[in-house]
């Protein structure tokens, strides 16, 4: 039996990738995200980055969950799902995650 997966919210976000990559996120949950990002990152990495929403920074570490490499022939950029390892409170506010 397979568990079923968080609401995800279709939700643009511009993000940084351990200070130096570019990601949009492309669908938003509470339990990660997808991203398209221009740099390939190999499921099992961790990753650390900001979520830019207007002028706040917040930050979030998770880990690949998987990766399905873009075409640079075609200018389409790497996609790769997220699972949050930790999440700012910031972040949690953003998405309507309880803070305890």
């Amino acid at each position: 039996m397979s568990v079923p997966r968080a609401k995800r919210v279709l939700y643009t976000f511009p993000i940084s990738l351990q200070g130096r990559a570019v990601a949009l996120s492309t669908d938003v949950s509470k339990e990660g995200f997808c991203l398209e990002s221009s740099t390939y990152l190999a499921p099992g990495a961790e990753v650390k980055g900001v979520v830019m929403h207007g002028t706040l920074k917040l930050p979030f570490t998770g880990r690949v969950a998987w990766a399905q490499a873009g075409d640079p022939r075609a200018s389409t950029w790497h996609k790769v799902g997220v699972r949050f390892e930790h999440v700012s409170v910031g972040l949690k506010a953003l998405l309507g995650v309880k803070v305890h």
